[in-house]
């Protein structure tokens, strides 16, 4: 049984264990395929939003400036630091691509011990893409924790982690590193208490303090 903490700002956690007979790693997979946007920030239908909050001097020329506001289907360069890696934590640089995010059903939890989740709260799905740009592996798991979600108050929350098949959101859980150059794809689940408002790339500290985020339902 994995946890999942809910959020990093409040002490709440969530024991999730997929209680489906046949138990086994989800399906996503890495690839070289690029991230599948068809737009990115600054260009593209629908020019992003950009909130008052300007690039800190340690953000990487180039890359989508923390507090960027942009559309989904759009795509963001961005830094990310891993927690621990090898390369000792040096920064890599990725293409982040929201596509949809979405609201499912109580119904989609009946397999899942769910005790421990916000009384009445529903899961929400977020479809990403994460295209590695280097210079070093990144991991599928440790980027993917990066993708907050982000509720009506602004408090950042974790996405649920999920051992085993949930058909409902298809999680990539590779243990494969992802090489520069190669890509994911994952389907990423949040369960929070009113619902999460966006999803927010929270990859350093830079972009903690004030995410690129996407709009849930927007």
């Amino acid at each position: 049984m994995r946890i999942a903490h809910l959020g990093r700002i409040g002490s709440a956690i969530l024991a999730l264990g997929v209680l489906l007979a046949a138990c086994g790693g989800s399906g996503g997979s890495s690839s070289g395929s690029s991230a599948g946007s068809s737009s990115s920030a600054g260009g593209g239908s629908g020019a992003a939003t950009t909130t008052a909050a300007a690039a800190s001097a340690h953000t990487k020329p180039g890359t989508t400036a923390p507090g960027t506001g942009l559309s989904l289907g759009q795509t963001a360069t961005v830094t990310y630091t891993p927690l621990t890696s090898s390369g000792n934590g040096a920064p890599r640089t990725l293409k982040v691509t929201v596509a949809s995010i979405r609201t499912g059903s109580a119904a989609d939890l009946k397999e899942l011990d769910v005790s421990g989740a916000p009384k009445g709260a529903l899961p929400q799905y977020a479809t990403v893409t994460v295209t590695n740009l280097g210079p070093s592996s990144i991991d599928v798991d440790g980027t993917s924790d990066a993708l907050q979600g982000i509720d009506h108050g602004g408090n950042q929350q974790d996405p649920v982690s999920i051992i085993g098949d949930f058909p409902a959101c298809d999680q990539n859980s590779s243990t494969t590193p992802v090489a520069a150059g190669a890509s994911f794809h994952t389907c990423l689940t949040y369960l929070v208490s009113g619902g999460i408002a966006k999803v927010g790339w929270t990859g350093t500290d830079d972009y903690m303090n004030s995410p690129v985020t996407w709009p849930a339902g927007g």
